[in-house]
């Protein structure tokens, strides 16, 4: 499901929901997040010569694990590295390091 779907769900009047099925809402919500943020791992990962790589892990995934920035970091191409977005995941990933 999509998160507006989601969104939709848990805020419809016409639909009382009891705890039972919010915590299900919740559950699909956290796995439509996680399933968001793999895809967007994964794609910067497998798209390192694209200018959007560096792009895509300051702001959709910021605050993914530091592995997985750094994986996305470490597969740029040199390139890739030195362009705008590039030098600002650097700086974010040595800042966040800290």
């Amino acid at each position: 499901m999509k998160t507006l779907e989601i969104v939709q769900m848990a805020n419809d009047p016409n639909n009382v929901l009891d705890s039972l099925q919010l915590d299900s809402v919740q559950t699909l919500s956290d796995k439509n997040l996680q399933r968001g943020y793999a895809f967007s791992v994964n794609y910067a990962i497998n798209n390192k010569n694209s200018y959007i790589a560096p792009y895509i892990a300051l702001n959709e995934v910021p605050d993914a694990n530091v592995k997985y920035l750094d994986s996305i970091y470490n597969v740029l191409s040199p390139e890739v590295s030195d362009s705008k977005y590039g030098k600002q995941l650097k700086t974010y990933l040595e800042t966040i390091k800290k």
